[in-house]
């Protein structure tokens, strides 16, 4: 959608529907396709006309919008934008892209954005590098592909378990080994409170009992 950051046209029909289909004016691209689209329910905005442009792959090219804007006093009052191409990148057949895209609004005249696609590029070749994951050794690869679970070690699995079943029965016996590890970990870091919480109650009442002998 002129790289406005919307949806595709297509996903627009489940709010809208369709009002008309019929040969536009043109536009600096050339012939082009209208397509009428009016709010099926209490949408912002009320009604789209989206151009398609003929000559470079039906490219979105114009879309023009009837809203109602909330931030402005007479909230309720219709008001109209236009955001459309006015060149493009042609990349390949069938291959376009919007290159400039130009927004402004019927009742902010004095306000003209300007949008610029830059750097585009299209099917160069992607180096095998790319495709390298390195996985570190310990870690559980799933291949859906065949439904296999690998524990993986250097560069290669170390295990392949022959069935779901076999790698829950791992997985559920290396829990239960690491759990009186992390059991006593737990009761460590018990006591070190336990005894910083006496540390600070003896600190306290000898604080107090020095208190009480400088009063009297």
């Amino acid at each position: 959608m002129l790289s406005s950051g919307e949806v595709a046209y297509r996903g627009l029909l489940g709010k809208y529907r369709v009002a008309s289909v019929g040969l536009g004016e043109g536009d600096a691209l050339g012939p082009t396709v209208v397509l009428t689209l009016d709010a099926k329910g209490r949408e912002t905005i009320k009604t789209r006309r989206i151009s398609f442009s003929t000559r470079h792959a039906y490219l979105v090219t114009r879309s023009e919008t009837d809203f109602t804007d909330s931030d402005k006093p007479d909230r309720s009052k219709v008001r109209s934008a236009v955001r459309e191409v006015l060149d493009v990148w042609e990349l390949g057949p069938g291959l376009v892209l919007p290159k400039t895209v130009r927004t402004t609004r019927a009742d902010e005249p004095e306000i003209i954005n300007l949008f610029e696609v830059r750097d585009v590029v299209c099917n160069e070749p992607i180096a095998e590098s790319e495709f390298s994951l390195p996985i570190p050794e310990g870690t559980i690869v799933v291949d859906h592909r065949v439904n296999k679970f690998h524990l993986w070690g250097k560069g290669a699995p170390a295990r392949t378990f022959a069935s779901n079943e076999e790698f829950s029965d791992w997985r559920t016996r290396q829990d239960l080994s690491l759990a009186p590890s992390r059991t006593s970990a737990v009761r460590l870091g018990m006591a070190a409170v336990a005894l910083a919480c006496i540390g600070l109650i003896i600190g306290l009442v000898a604080y107090r009992r020095r208190v009480a002998r400088s009063a009297a």
